[in-house]
């Protein structure tokens, strides 16, 4: 699956992207504007690091990786919350809209995120 996550991710964010034009066109509410594509562009780079950083390195040792996984997950956790309050403290006049985009890159990233560890731990596994 390693090899061929590069293309699957590629067709993931172009599935993504007509999500997000689709959305944007049947809600004229949800306006994209600069701060969306900063917010894809946090997705689409903190998604690759989670990729590269949890690459099976490692192999057999399964407590490592599940160690390595909470690091990662709690850093980007953590980093997502300081977006979040850092846009409602200094933003405060788009922050719903903010909050709904977020949230829609949040669960799709996750998402496709979780799907692609699970394959590449279920191959590993077999």
């Amino acid at each position: 699956m390693t090899k061929r996550y590069p293309i699957v991710f590629v067709l993931f964010n172009l599935g993504f992207l007509l999500l997000m034009f689709g959305l944007n066109k049947a809600f004229p509410l949800l306006e994209i504007s600069n701060l969306i594509w900063l917010i894809y562009i946090l997705f689409v780079f903190s998604t690759l690091g989670v990729h590269y950083f949890l690459k099976p390195n490692n192999q057999g040792n399964h407590e490592l990786y599940v160690k390595k996984f909470m690091v990662v997950t709690t850093l980007k956790l953590m980093l997502y919350l300081l977006v979040i309050v850092f846009i409602l403290l200094f933003n405060k006049s788009i922050a719903k809209v903010f909050i709904v985009w977020f949230l829609i890159h949040y669960f799709c990233f996750t998402a496709f995120e979780t799907a692609m560890l699970y394959k590449k731990n279920k191959q590993k596994v077999n």
